[in-house]
């Protein structure tokens, strides 16, 4: 997991920080959310929460942690290995 942070305006609790990507029809992203959350099933709860038929993408750094439909339906995420031809 990425490291905690100081989310601006909580005191002195520990955040993790998140951002869900609201996507457009066309798999683009339209807007983005940045979530301060104590670990990732609270962040994947506020995310399924910003679903309004659109898909929306929670993200933690590089880490893509879960997408879900525009229904709210969680969707699988897929690993792919990097091959080098």
């Amino acid at each position: 997991m990425g490291r905690p942070s100081r989310a601006p305006g909580l005191g002195d609790a520990h955040y993790q920080e998140y951002r869900a990507f609201i996507l457009g029809s066309d798999g683009r992203v339209q807007d983005s959310v940045d979530l301060f959350c104590e670990n990732e099933d609270e962040a994947i709860k506020a995310a399924e929460q910003l679903v309004d038929g659109h898909d929306v993408e929670l993200w933690q750094r590089e880490s893509r942690i879960e997408r879900f439909n525009g229904l709210g339906q969680q969707l699988p995420v897929l690993m792919c290995e990097n091959v080098n031809p």
